[in-house]
């Protein structure tokens, strides 16, 4: 049996075996999922063919999750069937991505080994962003309602039928069908010209910014752009927001994460999302926003590619702003 440590509660999955765990530097993620992380970064779980068998025990912990074990399993089966002979794949909508940090997208990767030819999954932090594939998928959602699902819901309605309750009757596992393609983002401002792509892939598309860009005030920013490659790096990017006044000094700034770039996909539709508060002693000016990318943890900047650099290579700036209601 696959042994899994959730919080209270074991998860019992079976048809495979598990022994010891890979080894390394202990670490921690934001909500207290914890596992051992090889010192070397590597495929929590590697493929392996049907005859296979996988010896290594996995001990995950979060702070109380109470899924059970055939809630869980029927959720896969679920997502599995909703995706037949429609060439879906499937998107896990969870608290991180990182199947070596966190407990749903390692469970994830643990169950759906044996669909994997037929059905590819990966994962998103539905805390921080959205992904709309060119392709069409299917959402399993284990996160509590998010400001991000509720966007995903405007485009695609929950299929309530396939509904699974969750043991404690507050949360559930809900599922979504998307057919693929680049959505109609409301709100949008597009970047005109152009478009600003990063030597990593990424193609800056446009903008959504809600809140008043003045002193005291707090910008509701939403970067939306697109995946053109998968980085081969085993490293994380983050995007750097960097509010300026008209002497181009930095009065406030949100740093965040795309998305764990082994999952990016060519065609990829990203959303990440970002509150950025401005100091009440900053002065009033008509404001813009420096927009980049670096690596994590390293720091090391990303450039744009040569055809999209600006006057130093590494960001764009946008702006003026004003109020959006």
């Amino acid at each position: 049996q696959y042994l899994f440590d959730i919080g209270r509660t074991q998860l019992a999955v079976r048809r495979l075996h598990l022994s010891e765990v890979v080894h390394g530097q202990r670490v921690h993620g934001p909500a207290g999922a914890r596992l051992e992380r090889p010192a070397h970064p590597r495929p929590l779980v590697p493929r392996i063919g049907v005859a296979g068998r996988l010896e290594r025990r996995v001990e995950i912990r979060d702070r109380g999750d109470p899924s059970g074990d055939d809630v869980v399993l029927q959720a896969v089966q679920t997502a599995t069937h909703l995706g037949q002979g429609r060439d879906s794949e499937l998107i896990l909508l969870a608290e991180g991505d990182e199947p070596r940090m966190y407990e749903m997208p390692a469970v994830a990767d643990v169950l759906m080994m044996d669909y994997e030819d037929e059905m590819p999954h990966r994962a998103v932090d539905i805390r921080t962003a959205l992904v709309f594939p060119a392709g069409p998928a299917i959402y399993w959602a284990t996160y509590h309602m998010t400001p991000g699902e509720e966007l995903l819901a405007m485009f695609t309605p929950e299929l309530t039928s396939a509904r699974i309750p969750l043991r404690e009757n507050v949360r559930s596992f809900r599922f979504y069908r998307w057919m693929g393609g680049a959505p109609a983002i409301p709100g949008l401002h597009s970047l005109s010209g152009t478009r600003p792509t990063w030597q990593n892939g990424a193609r800056l598309i446009g903008y959504q910014m809600a809140g008043d860009p003045r002193p005291g005030e707090t910008i509701h920013w939403t970067l939306v752009w697109e995946a053109t490659q998968t980085p081969t790096e085993d490293t994380y990017y983050h995007w750097f927001n960097h509010l300026l006044d008209p002497h181009g000094d930095i009065v406030a700034q949100a740093d965040g994460p795309s998305f764990l770039p082994a999952y990016w996909r060519p065609g990829d539709t990203v959303l990440n999302w970002f509150d950025i508060p401005i100091p009440p002693e900053t002065p009033p000016a008509s404001y813009t926003v420096r927009v980049g990318m670096y690596a994590y943890p390293s720091m090391e900047i990303v450039s744009l590619s040569a055809e999209t650099a600006s006057t130093d290579g590494t960001g764009v700036t946008i702006g003026p702003l004003s109020r959006e209601e």
